[in-house]
């Protein structure tokens, strides 16, 4: 039986049963399409339908000679005999739109039977669904009665059952008048319909009113996956529209990646519309909840992983800010954090509260995450705990001339300047290029000590406060994800997703490191300890350096004072051409190396001149004291890279679950994805577990099945009367005023909307007024300067 097996037969129906029986072995010879009915509680009769009009055939009447006497026209059938074929012309005239004309003989199993018991009501649901769905039409619950608080009968209909509504106009009621949308209706007022009668005592119910025909086209099986049924998302399409939004991808943009990945969109499930549903319903469920659900997250995280904080801010119950960091930026704080760099990132989320991400730099090189923080008063703070703020703006004139450009741009950040030497280059290319008289650079050289590095190479790691690149580029990683319409909690999972890729890649970076040989290009051991201390990234620029040393760095004298020996180290260039000489101080006392570049201070690594003076004192290891730890391997302890640590992956045992029935099916439908037979019997046994699942678990609504998944993705919560209200009034630096500019075409709306007077009722009046005035001696003219 369709869709649901049959537990029992009531009792005292034997002899509809048998007519029953009589009645499918005529729709075998494919003549028309019945329905059982009772009647009364002591018989029942039977309905024939067929083109040419209603049989009623009393019980135990022969059934199959007065149907063809009465019912059909010789002239129709001509000289057909039960139990021949009818060809297609003639069986398409007699069944009309009957489902058979889809279903086919062999499909009869799959049609309700009157008289059938279902155990369940969802077994009903089921068994009339999948009828429907093998028919062409699609499946609405109808009305139902109740007596006592029970339900005793019920009504599954075709979805295109019911009638339209009228839409009344009155030419006195201007509200009538109103046009709507021009758009079709599916109603039509079908009668397919199953009634059935519930069995008191039980759950089961008795199905006994079967009416099969339509009154309109059947879909075909090529379409079904626009019906309603089959624009109803699963799980993971719901998730999959909502994961593409954490990563700026519209709906409609999801919609077409997921029918690639799907093989086309008779493998899909949902329309490009259903998909912009998803995203508004998500939005509906956050709402008023956001700030609640952000903060629940937060507090999650706060009692399931270890060393996770965050603090709140609030004005009553206006929130104002929130700063939040997990273990693993802790851990990279503690190792990482001798340089940081900050700056606000504006456009994440639809309350302008201002995102300020704390960042450094890795062992790999890389920028690393220490903490984030939203406040709008984030800039004031900063200010008031630094004291000074530096903005600077690159003249546009000399941004476009591109020699002015490079030359500025490479005497200002070589590193190997002093103060002295830097001042005396600059001249030197001020006259170059005649530039005397530029106000912006005599500005700039001013205050030079506040921006050129040469000026704070005496800070440690100064090299690394490369803070507006930094910032940049870890402010650009996190907008790729957010967007300034997102909400609080949105910006969160934006937020998770972004934190995850920087520790992917940080991740990749480790492994490769690890598992990867090195390429020497020295016969120095000092280069091969090199390689065993640091990361692959950090070791190039170590590599670099011990190459330089032996290529382009020579000792050229050599002086003692003291306890202390100073090299003097000449630096060529590329051409091979003396460009600038170094010291390096060896203190014998206590094995100590100094050099004039101190690039050891700026960046904690050993220079080439410290290298080129090892190799002629035949060191061949790096002195641990100049090995910095910022710079090994293996410096993060190997719990930052677990998977509890990743902050949008959902680690709950659902979710693991889900995703390893869903692994398994993959791998075994990959190593069966070349041979037909085997994966013919495997989607065989999965049919199989599909149909058992179906009839053994309960299905909620899809209005209830939506809500579920939209809570599973964003959170659950629960009502608080003391919940925190979103920041109100927030105003940034940049935002502009109030005023909303307008544009022509509105004005033009806005003017058309006022009351409009004929001109030449108004001159007429006022020479009609003025023709009053002379004849009378009142003074009319003020009540007409008053018009």
């Amino acid at each position: 039986m369709g869709g649901g097996e049959a537990v029992h037969r009531i009792e005292g129906c034997e002899e509809m049963v048998s007519d029953i029986s009589d009645i499918s072995r005529m729709n075998e010879a494919n003549i028309t399409s019945m329905e059982g009915r009772s009647t009364s509680q002591e018989g029942f009769q039977l309905h024939v339908f067929n083109d040419l009009g209603e049989v009623s055939v009393p019980e135990g009447v022969p059934v199959l000679e007065d149907i063809v006497d009465e019912a059909m026209d010789s002239t129709l059938l001509g000289d057909w005999q039960i139990g021949e074929p009818l060809y297609d012309d003639t069986f398409d005239l007699l069944v009309g739109n009957s489902p058979l004309k889809y279903l086919g003989t062999d499909m009869k199993e799959h049609k309700p039977q009157v008289g059938m018991v279902y155990s369940t009501w969802d077994e009903v649901v089921s068994m009339y669904e999948a009828y429907s769905e093998l028919s062409g039409f699609g499946v609405r619950s109808g009305a139902y009665k109740k007596w006592k608080g029970e339900i005793t009968h019920r009504v599954l209909s075709c979805n295109r059952a019911g009638k339209p509504k009228e839409k009344k106009v009155s030419s006195l009621d201007a509200t009538t008048h109103v046009s709507n949308r021009c758009r079709g209706f599916k109603v039509i007022d079908c009668k397919a319909l199953i009634r059935l009668k519930a069995i008191k005592g039980s759950s089961s119910f008795l199905l006994y009113e079967f009416a099969e025909n339509h009154n309109h086209e059947l879909v075909s099986s090529d379409n079904m996956d626009l019906t309603r049924k089959g624009k109803h998302l699963n799980f993971d399409d719901i998730n999959f529209v909502h994961t593409m939004s954490l990563h700026q991808v519209g709906p409609t943009v999801a919609h077409g990646f997921n029918t690639a990945l799907k093989g086309g969109h008779q493998n899909m499930q949902g329309t490009r519309n259903v998909y912009r549903n998803i995203s508004r319903d998500i939005r509906l469920f956050i709402r008023d909840r956001d700030v609640q659900l952000f903060l629940q997250r937060l507090k999650d995280r706060s009692d399931n992983l270890p060393n996770f904080e965050y603090e709140v801010l609030h004005d009553g119950r206006e929130l104002k800010a929130i700063f939040w960091a997990d273990d693993v930026s802790r851990t990279s704080y503690q190792t990482f954090g001798d340089v940081v760099a900050f700056d606000a990132t504006y456009s994440t989320n639809k309350y302008n509260m201002i995102f300020v991400p704390f960042t450094g730099v890795d062992h790999h090189k890389k920028c690393v995450s220490f903490g984030a923080d939203q406040d709008p008063a984030m800039r004031i703070a900063v200010s008031n705990i630094f004291k000074k703020e530096l903005i600077v703006f690159v003249s546009a004139d000399l941004y476009k001339n591109s020699n002015i450009r490079s030359s500025i741009h490479k005497l200002v950040w070589n590193v190997y300047l002093s103060p002295s030497s830097f001042e005396e280059k600059w001249v030197e290319l001020i006259h170059h290029f005649n530039l005397q008289d530029n106000v912006w650079l005599n500005d700039m050289f001013g205050i030079r000590n506040l921006w050129v590095p040469a000026y704070f190479r005496e800070i440690p790691m100064c090299c690394l406060m490369k803070t507006t690149s930094r910032c940049e580029s870890s402010n650009a990683s996190f907008k790729v994800n957010s967007s300034f319409s997102n909400t609080l909690v949105q910006f969160l999972m934006c937020f998770d997703s972004a934190i995850d890729q920087q520790r992917y890649n940080q991740r990749i970076l480790e492994f490769n490191t690890n598992t990867s040989s090195l390429q020497y290009q020295t016969e120095l051991e000092i280069e091969k300890h090199a390689g065993k201390l640091y990361t692959q990234n950090v070791f190039k620029d170590v590599q670099k350096e011990i190459h330089k040393s032996v290529m382009v760095c020579f000792i050229t004298n050599v002086d003692v004072v003291d306890h202390s020996k100073f090299y003097t180290v000449s630096h060529m260039n590329h051409n091979y051409e003396y460009v600038n000489e170094f010291k390096v101080a060896v203190h014998m006392h206590d094995n100590s190396f100094e050099c004039s570049c101190m690039g050891f201070t700026r960046i904690g690594l050993l220079c080439r001149h410290i290298f080129c003076v090892f190799r002629i004192l035949q060191i061949r290891e790096i002195p641990d004291r100049y090995v910095s730890k910022r710079w090994q391997r293996e410096v993060l302890p190997s719990r930052v890279y677990s998977i509890s640590n990743r902050l949008s992956v959902d680690t709950s045992e659902l979710a693991s679950l889900r995703n390893e029935v869903m692994d398994c099916v993959n791998v075994c439908v990959d190593r069966l994805c070349t041979r037909v037979d085997d994966l013919s019997c495997f989607a065989e046994k999965m049919k199989e577990i599909k149909k058992e699942v179906l009839s053994d678990y309960h299905v909620l609504s899809t209005g209830k099945r939506r809500a579920a998944a939209i809570e599973d993705l964003v959170g659950r919560l629960d009502e608080s009367d003391n919940a925190l209200m979103p920041p109100q009034g927030i105003r940034n630096k940049g935002c502009g005023t109030n005023r909303r500019l307008v544009g022509p075409g509105e004005l033009s709306v806005e003017k058309a909307k006022k009351p409009h007077v004929c001109a030449v009722l108004v001159k007429r009046y006022l020479t009609m007024t003025l023709e009053t005035v002379k004849q009378k001696t009142t003074p009319h003219h003020l009540l007409f300067s008053s018009i």
